[in-house]
């Protein structure tokens, strides 16, 4: 998801700036996540790179007779809730910057069934809570 965050941050700093300024540049992801960005990008390059044993919690660790290890069953708890529902946020958020990007691309197309569709997902999304908004 770390990836993730990185190439739709930098989507969407291009739509904005000369793609000369960023060469070379790591993305800006405070462009996509504009609330807790430290926060949620440190801990997932702490997941990607190992960095510190913290990411070791997110792997449930199962003891049968004499062997002890990790789960090969999904365990969800209210940590991987939180991932489940940062990956639709970036799912949605990646339809809605490509749908955005194609009517700029094709302006003689006619989008609005995706636009229709693209709404009834996001709907979709927030009542199911898949999507929320920070306060």
């Amino acid at each position: 998801m770390r990836k993730q965050v990185e190439c739709l941050s930098r989507l969407l700093e291009l739509d904005v700036t000369d793609p000369s300024k960023l060469a070379g540049k790591t993305p800006n992801v405070s462009v996509l996540l504009k609330h807790g960005t430290g926060r949620i990008y440190g801990i997932l390059s702490e997941i990607a790179h190992f960095s510190t044993t913290k990411p070791a919690s997110l792997l449930h660790i199962t003891k049968n007779e004499d062997r002890t290890g990790p789960s090969h069953k999904p365990h969800f708890d209210e940590i991987a809730i939180e991932y489940f529902r940062l990956n639709h946020f970036l799912a949605c958020r990646f339809a809605m910057w490509l749908l955005k990007s194609q009517k700029r691309w094709y302006p003689k197309e006619d989008f609005d069934e995706a636009e229709e569709i693209m709404k009834a997902v996001m709907r979709q999304a927030f009542a199911l809570e898949l999507v929320t908004l920070q306060k």
